[in-house]
């Protein structure tokens, strides 16, 4: 199976939870803090992403 699209059932499935933290400005640019927990895989926060 190689899905295209992700559907609503199958987000349901694969994400446990997600939090998302407080507007902050750090440096003059505003961030945020997310973290989400999968069913199969553990979390990953956005400290696991470069910046964007």
């Amino acid at each position: 199976m190689d899905p295209q699209v992700l559907a609503p059932d199958m987000v349901r499935e694969l994400i446990e939870n997600i939090e998302i933290g407080e507007k902050e400005m750090v440096d003059g640019k505003q961030t945020q803090k997310i973290r989400i927990t999968y069913s199969f895989a553990g979390e990953l926060t956005t400290a696991d992403f470069q910046t964007l």
